[in-house]
Parts: structure tokens; C-alpha cells; sequence
């Protein structure tokens, strides 16, 4: 019952991660831009 549980949890922070992912690329990205415009 409690691997279950966990198994349960597990595919839901996948998922989430799967969903976030393409987001925080593309924040990672922006924060890029930024520092090498700063520096310049």
C-alpha cells in the first residue's frame, strides 16, 4: 500500500516536471540574455 503511495507521488512530480520543464527553459533562457546584455 505505501509503494503504491509513492509510486502515485512519484508520477505526479514527473508530471509536473514534464509540464514545468518548457517553462523554466525558457526562463533560464531569458535569465541568459539578460546577464551577457548586463555585462555588455
Amino acid at each position: 500500500m505505501m509503494q503504491a503511495a509513492l509510486q502515485r507521488e512519484m508520477a505526479r512530480e514527473q508530471a509536473q516536471r514534464n509540464l514545468n520543464s518548457p517553462l523554466l527553459d525558457a526562463a533560464r533562457r531569458r535569465e541568459d540574455e539578460q546577464d551577457s546584455g548586463g555585462e555588455e
